[in-house]
């Protein structure tokens, strides 16, 4: 399953996006929230301290990671930059799976 929420700015898109992650993972299903959000609230909305969320490393700025697990060279996917990758409104299958991701429209 695949969800993604996406709206105009403050209509409450990290509260809807942090509370389907937790009543989803509640239910046992696996969840990978993904906030797209230069704004890192969604880490917030979900519990995350402020200290732990500050080591987290954008996907962005960590090509070697997507590339071990993956498989996919993010500089050569769709022929373009992976920063373009993650500015699309939706990502490569094969980069996430299940997603929840916040990501602007």
């Amino acid at each position: 399953m695949k969800i993604a929420v996406c709206g105009k700015g403050g209509v409450g898109k990290t509260t809807i996006a942090a509370t389907l992650a937790r009543l989803l993972g509640r239910e046992g299903t696996k969840v990978l929230a993904v906030d797209a959000d230069p704004n890192t609230t969604l880490a917030t909305a979900l519990g995350v301290s402020a200290e732990v969320a500050a080591k987290v490393v954008p996907l962005t700025e960590n090509e070697e990671l997507v590339k071990a697990r993956t498989g996919v060279d993010p500089s050569r996917a769709v022929g373009a930059s992976y920063g373009s990758i993650l500015g699309s409104t939706t990502l490569p299958p094969n980069l996430v799976s299940p997603l929840l991701t916040m990501s602007p429209c």
